[in-house]
């Protein structure tokens, strides 16, 4: 387990990735003499500005000559951010001999199936004992072991560059240096599935797409064994586009019971992605009507049998406050509270869910 060596002084930094929808971790020596010796484990904090459903996935790809192992504790969402940690073990070390102000890069970034365009931070608490044994929320660390010796500067532990880094912070609890607008690419604004009669429809939209491909649309009835069932190719000109587009796709086929979806996103250079998982029950909540829809006053009438709950989300996956008056079979919803546009209604009953597309007009 590394240890506190804090007379020496390794920053960290960001810069642009050779990719629109990455950075690179780069450490520098900040002491008074070279530091040289093998460099056996890292660990880093990146965060974001908190996007719900739509906060990407996060890959770090080691640029040292020995990758080693990276493992990710469980991101987290906490004060309006969403934190991503990076642990690395470097297996047998790399040689490093940084000099006075020298400059390494050592991990590569990269985000996808985010909303557009972000700023992003590489962050680190003040951990006040062994790296790696601060609490779930409180383990965003930033240290390098060199030699078995944690290298961190604790004081000032990052810096900003002089020319991409931005929002320089190195306030005694929690320290981060960012950059502005970092690309995300196939940017979902959102993906959900929703009856219609009987089929299942399945929509989504992109604030960005690069390079893409297409899509393929996936299915599974338990979660982890899903099926290509279509393809809907990008409606991008080239593949490329900062504009907003929606898309659809008709099961007409679903699966009696549960039904789960996925988009694997296809890059013209081969590389694939997915997106959340959407789902939606057939026949678990018997025949439901939505009225009037769309809605044009501040009641909405839902008919059910077996109804426990009723639930309002915004297409993103918010859940609303929206007052609900429970009968027998009839139920009225309140959304005076709504603005125009579209949402999704969760019926929730003993024997199962369905889902049906709402529209507010006021």
């Amino acid at each position: 387990m590394p240890f506190f060596a804090d007379a020496q002084g390794i920053q960290g930094t960001l810069i642009y990735g050779a990719t629109p929808n990455s950075v690179i971790v780069r450490i520098k020596n900040n002491t008074a003499a070279a530091i040289s010796g093998n460099l056996v484990s890292m660990r880093f904090g990146i965060r974001i500005p908190d996007q719900g459903a739509g906060n990407p996935t996060l890959t770090a790809t080691s640029l040292m000559t020995t990758p080693g192992s990276i493992t990710y504790p469980p991101p987290y969402t906490e004060n309006s951010f969403h934190y991503y940690d990076v642990s690395a073990v470097i297996n047998g070390g790399n040689p490093v001999n940084i000099p006075v102000g020298g400059e390494l890069n050592a991990f590569n970034v990269t985000f996808a199936n985010g909303l557009g365009s972000s700023t992003v931070e590489l962050v680190g608490r003040l951990f006040d004992g062994t790296p790696g044994s601060a609490g779930a929320n409180d383990a965003t660390e930033f240290y390098v072991s060199i030699d078995g010796a944690n290298s961190t500067d604790q004081t000032t532990r990052f810096y900003n560059n002089g020319s991409t880094s931005v929002g320089l912070s190195n306030s005694p609890t929690i320290s981060v240096v960012g950059l502005g607008g970092v690309v995300l690419p196939v940017s979902f604004t959102h993906i959900e599935a929703q009856r219609e009669g009987a089929n299942a429809l399945v929509t989504w939209g992109t604030a960005s797409e690069i390079n893409n491909q297409g899509f393929d649309i996936e299915r599974s009835a338990d979660g982890k064994t899903f099926t290509r069932i279509g393809y809907q190719r990008s409606l991008a000109i080239g593949g490329n586009s900062n504009d907003k587009l929606e898309y659809s796709f008709t099961d007409t086929k679903p699966l009696p019971g549960l039904n789960q979806y996925r988009l694997k996103q296809l890059d013209k250079d081969g590389k694939t992605t997915y997106s959340k998982i959407v789902q939606v029950i057939f026949d678990g909540a018997g025949n439901v009507k939505v009225f009037p829809n769309p809605a044009g006053t501040s009641k909405v009438n839902v008919e059910a049998t077996g109804v426990q709950s009723i639930e309002v989300y915004t297409l993103t996956g918010q859940r609303l406050n929206v007052p609900v008056t429970y009968g027998t079979t009839s139920h009225e919803l309140n959304v005076s509270s709504l603005a125009n546009g579209s949402y999704t209604i969760r019926i929730n009953t003993a024997t199962g869910a369905a889902t049906e597309k709402l529209v507010v007009r006021h």
